[in-house]
């Protein structure tokens, strides 16, 4: 749990659980305001880039280039997200 914002008018907080063994992420975004609680549910479901390797493969894809950011950098092991191409 984290404070993202913290007002006179209002607060949010933001609730996650990782299940990594079914790579999901769920989290809550709480919003409190004025005698008002707003929830805000996210669900997410994430790939290795594996995983989308054989997905393109079985579709009859290759893999064309992949990097680390929309910026082209190098794709490592340190890398936060991926950008991958694919084609025929």
């Amino acid at each position: 749990m984290r404070a993202v914002q913290l007002g006179e008018e209002q607060v949010r907080i933001d609730v996650t659980l990782h299940d990594s063994l079914l790579q999901q992420i769920t989290s809550q975004h709480v919003l409190f305001t004025n005698n008002k609680v707003n929830l805000y549910p996210v669900k997410l479901r994430y790939a290795w880039p594996s995983e989308f390797d054989l997905m393109a493969n079985l579709a009859g894809l290759r893999l064309k280039d992949r990097w680390g950011s929309w910026a082209k950098d190098a794709f490592t092991q340190e890398s936060q997200k991926h950008i991958s191409v694919y084609g025929k």
